[in-house]
């Protein structure tokens, strides 16, 4: 943990450092080589070497740009010593991850695309990177998972040459994550209420003046449980769904219909409980590897937010 806050502070310091502190180093060359890497010590992992900023760009933003389209030009990805170190690759990577809320979003792909480029020199390091990409990026548990940079880690793959084999995993992944992406039209599908009346998403969504709260959720599932419980328990929440300005459609999209039934009864009755139709899972409408899963929907269908952190939630209605 000291290791990661060093390197983040680090980072801090390059994106933020003035024009005239870079000059007063004694250089505005992008050719002097970085920081060397260090030797191990014991257990500790060396450090990737990180380019030169070019002194001229001064605004953090833009520092934290160059430095993501670069990160990776100091490191030979022909050295396996290094490109095959689990140690020194997912610290690397985490650390690359992390300076992407510092820059403009537009140097996703080209960032992504210098990266592959540069793997591409060792087909065994590109799939090790492969590995690390999905945990870091797509795994459900992790706290770097954006699947939006998965995408465009995706995207350039797909124009590297490597062949399909080797990408399924990726690629299908990333076909995953562009279903319902948020500013896209949520993909609409019926559910029965617990009153055994029925409806569908778009429909129910345009009933919300403001915005509809969707939660996926499983009733034989300990972490939905836990969540379920924070959410019923919000004053916020209920206040919020009290004024009528947003509605909350809790779906179980499994099929066991008499554990749903069973269940629905012990949620809040100021929430809509639901059983998704089978179409749902049948044709894949929503990626959905963990439950529960929340969703912000505007009263057009429009997809405002996907996975949102339940804390996030509670910060928004308290």
């Amino acid at each position: 943990m000291i290791r990661v806050i060093y390197l983040f502070v680090s980072f801090m310091f390059i994106l933020s450092c003035s024009h005239a502190a870079v000059k007063r180093e004694g250089t505005d060359s992008t050719t002097r080589p970085g920081p060397r890497l260090s030797e191990r010590v014991g257990e500790e992992a060396a450090e990737i070497r990180l380019p030169e900023i070019p002194a001229t760009i001064t605004d953090p933003e833009a520092r934290a740009g160059f430095l993501l389209v670069h990160y990776w030009d100091l490191l030979d990805f022909a050295d396996t010593r290094l490109s095959r170190d689990t140690a020194f690759m997912e610290q690397s990577f985490a650390n690359f991850i992390g300076l992407f809320p510092h820059a403009d979003g537009s140097v996703a792909g080209q960032a992504m695309s210098a990266m592959v480029r540069r793997a591409s020199v060792s087909r065994e390091a590109s799939v090790f990177l492969m590995e690390i990409a999905e945990k870091y990026l797509a795994d459900p548990n992790s706290p770097m998972r954006d699947e939006e940079l998965f995408i465009s880690y995706s995207d350039a793959l797909g124009a590297s040459g490597l062949s399909g084999t080797e990408t399924a995993r990726v690629t299908y992944l990333a076909g995953q994550f562009a279903k319902n992406r948020p500013g896209e039209a949520a993909r609409d599908f019926g559910f029965t209420l617990r009153d055994g009346s029925h409806g569908t998403l778009r429909g129910f969504a345009s009933q919300a003046p403001e915005m509809l709260i969707l939660l996926f959720y499983d009733p034989d599932c300990g972490s939905c449980a836990e969540i379920l419980g924070m959410l019923s328990s919000s004053r916020g929440l209920e206040g919020v769904l009290a004024s009528g300005r947003t509605r909350l459609l809790a779906v179980y999209p499994g099929d066991d219909a008499g554990l749903w039934r069973e269940n629905a009864p012990e949620l809040p009755v100021s929430w809509s409980v639901a059983h998704a139709s089978p179409e749902l899972e049948e044709e894949g409408l929503y990626y959905l590897p963990a439950l529960p899963s929340l969703y912000l929907v505007a009263p057009d269908g429009t997809v405002v937010a996907r996975d949102l952190p339940a804390d996030r939630l509670m910060e928004m209605v308290e």
